[in-house]
């Protein structure tokens, strides 16, 4: 995901009008973990995992709540999101980016395999 560094050197250059027309958000990184999953408890999984290809995934506040919580956080909706739309065990090589009230969700959709 894009930051907007390129959008604050704009702002830097003197006569750079448009900016003070538009109000420029920009998304900040959370976190990154090498493996997360809403739906499995336990720890690293013992078995092969199959790669189900790149997903990024977004949600927002006054979406619709995947777990049923009342009260949703973010990171656990975004995840939830994305792992039921690749049919994921898991999302490898995660990273979390927050822009207001929305969360973003970058990684790798993984699928349990075979045992180890």
């Amino acid at each position: 995901m894009k930051t907007c560094s390129s959008l604050k050197r704009l702002a830097s250059i003197p006569g750079f009008v448009l900016l003070t027309f538009f109000s420029v958000s920009c998304a900040t990184k959370i976190v990154s973990a090498p493996l997360v999953s809403m739906t499995k408890v336990q720890g690293l999984p013992r078995q092969t995992l199959a790669d189900a290809g790149r997903v990024k995934m977004e949600w927002c506040r006054g979406d619709v709540s995947l777990s049923g919580s009342s009260d949703p956080a973010l990171m656990e909706e975004v995840t939830l999101k994305a792992q039921k739309a690749k049919k994921a065990d898991y999302i490898g090589d995660a990273v979390y980016w927050r822009k207001g009230n929305c969360m973003t969700l970058e990684g790798v959709a993984l699928r349990g395999g075979g045992k180890r």
